[in-house]
Formats: C-alpha cells, sequence, structure tokens
C-alpha cells in the first residue's frame, strides 16, 4: 500500500483559505524514512516495527508499506484528543494505491485487536472494498461498504475518506462516491494508537 499526496489536476484552488479549518493533522509522507511529520501541528508520526519507505506517489513522494511485514506508523499519544471521535465529527483521508488485493489491509486505524479497543479503522476488505468502521461505547460495532463505488483495483490511486456525524450517520467515500448508514450512538473512546498502516 502507498499512502500520500496526489496532483492538482480536478482540484479547485483554496482561495479562501478555508481547507485547513478545523484540521487536525496532515501528513505529506514525503520523508525518506523514518518520522513522518505533522505539516498542520505536532502530531508526528513514528515508525511501528519495520522500515516504512519511501516512493514515488502522484505528487511527491508516499509512504510505502510491505502487506505481510507490519509496517506502518503511529502517533505515541493515544490520549490526543485530534484522534478521538466520542460522539463529536471527525473524517479521515487518505490516498492509496494497492499493490496487493484479495487480502484484508488496515489503512488508518484507532483499533486494537488485542485487548480489543476498538474506535474506527479504515481498511480494505478481502472483497476489494473500502470499509469504515466504528465501535460505540456499549461495544456495538458496525462496517460499512463503499458499495457505491464497488472494487478497487491495483492500477489506481484512490482517495477514501471515513467519517463520523455526531447523532446523525457514518459514511465512506472512494474518489467522492459516497456510501452513508444511519448511526445515532456515537464511537467510544479508548486507549489505543492513531496507527497509518498495518
Amino acid at each position: 500500500v502507498q499512502i500520500g499526496s496526489t496532483t492538482l489536476a480536478g482540484w479547485t484552488l483554496d482561495s479562501q483559505s478555508s481547507l485547513s479549518v478545523g484540521l487536525k493533522a496532515y501528513w505529506k509522507m514525503d520523508e525518506a524514512s523514518g518520522t513522518r511529520s505533522d505539516q498542520i501541528g505536532t502530531s508526528n508520526l513514528i515508525e511501528v516495527y519495520d522500515n516504512v519507505a519511501s516512493i514515488t506517489g502522484i505528487r511527491g513522494q508516499a509512504g510505502s508499506y510491505v502487506f505481510g511485514q507490519s509496517d506502518g506508523l503511529y502517533h505515541t499519544s493515544p490520549s490526543n484528543s485530534a484522534f478521538s471521535v466520542s460522539n463529536g465529527n471527525i473524517s479521515v483521508s487518505a490516498y492509496v494505491y494497492l499493490d496487493t488485493i484479495g487480502v484484508s489491509q488496515n489503512i488508518v486505524s484507532k483499533w486494537d485487536d488485542s485487548p480489543n479497543d476498538f474506535e474506527y479503522r479504515i481498511q480494505i476488505s478481502a472483497a476489494n472494498s473500502a470499509t469504515f468502521a466504528v465501535v460505540n461505547a456499549a461495544g456495538t460495532s458496525t462496517v460499512l461498504s463503499a458499495n457505491s463505488f464497488g472494487a478497487l483495483n491495483t492500477s489506481s490511486w484512490f482517495n477514501i475518506v471515513g467519517w463520523h456525524s455526531d447523532g446523525s450517520h457514518i459514511g465512506v467515500s472512494v474518489n467522492l462516491s459516497a456510501t452513508t448508514s444511519p448511526w445515532t450512538t456515537g464511537v467510544r473512546t479508548g486507549t489505543a494508537q492513531f496507527i497509518v498502516g498495518i
């Protein structure tokens, strides 16, 4: 999986300088290796296990994550409110180019299988669909697939966004093709690390 920025083609210039309003963290992923710097604040990402290499993206560089090698980046402070949802609004976005399909792959998550510390996760399913999963404080979970877009492949960059709208719904989109579902019970606040990859 390669995660990084894209070209300016098809984009509109942010002439009102409003794009960063409410933005808590943004990583360009243009470092050759090691820590990836937050362009908005101090929520830098450090490597988890294996070295996350740098590879050419659509615009600039991208992080390269090798499936099955536990490649990933994480933020060291799980209590950082920028990554918690609770009853608020949040959206998480990544540009993704898949090297492997037919297997489940985490893209962005605040999700730890041990000890069952789940909050939210963007994942590519084994059926090659982008999904967004959330768990509320009662432990009830839901997984929403981006059915309106369809299956992903290994020959394109995809912009995947997962979001939670307080008291209303969750959604997941691929290249602006969105699927939503009612969800009114919020997202639990846990202590799982915020992770890109793995």
